[in-house]
């Protein structure tokens, strides 16, 4: 299940282009350091992200993505907005976007990580959470495993925490789920307002063979 340990030598500094493509401002940087990824970013003037998403495909259907998961890490080094790095699954569908997301950030003045996953979509009326689970509070430079898990029959989604389940939810888009092969699977981060940093980290992405 092994997608990415990023423990390749060749792509110390980078990341490996065969399997990620880049999505988002010049400000963030991604990288592959110490045999981690590592998400950066200089001085925005607005809310924004970045992500790194899978290629080998770049489509895939929900039975293709029944298992997503990673270890996640966000530094002490927080400045400014609520900010997070997370794992992600997202698709469109006719009048809307779609995704589901598990993220691990801090919140202005937060002194402790904050775990949630969530379903939402997004038209042009904006952003629309229709599930977000409990949160789960940790510490900064700790690693947490972040899962996803989809039954491709009914579409139903099952989050978790280190192993311990938070939350599990069946979509509104249920059947498109179900029919669709051309859901994105990501990692990223996310600043919501302008001058924020944080360095955030994510490793050992495993997910379900493409077969």
């Amino acid at each position: 299940m092994l997608y990415d340990d990023f423990n390749n030598p060749a792509w110390e500094g980078s990341y490996d282009h065969a399997q990620w493509a880049f999505s988002g401002p010049s400000a963030f940087t991604t990288r592959q350091q110490a045999g981690s990824l590592v998400f950066t970013n200089t001085a925005l003037s607005a809310e924004d992200g970045a992500a790194l998403v899978m290629q080998q495909p770049t489509g895939r259907s929900l039975r293709q993505l029944q298992q997503f998961e990673a270890r996640l890490k966000v530094g002490p080094d927080h400045v400014g907005s609520y900010a997070f790095v997370d794992i992600q699954i997202s698709g469109s569908f006719p009048g809307h976007s779609w995704w589901t997301q598990c993220r691990l950030g801090i919140w202005s003045g937060g002194t402790e990580t904050d775990y949630v996953c969530d379903v939402a979509t997004y038209d042009s009326g904006g952003s629309h959470f229709e599930y977000i689970t409990p949160s789960v509070r940790g510490a900064f430079d700790t690693w947490h495993t972040a899962r996803i898990e989809a039954d491709p029959n009914t579409a139903n989604l099952r989050f978790y925490f280190d192993g311990g389940l938070v939350g599990s939810y069946t979509p509104t888009d249920a059947a498109a789920l179900r029919t669709t092969n051309d859901l994105r699977p990501k990692v990223g981060v996310w600043n919501d307002g302008p001058n924020t940093f944080l360095t955030r980290y994510a490793d050992d992405v495993r997910i379900t063979p493409a077969r």
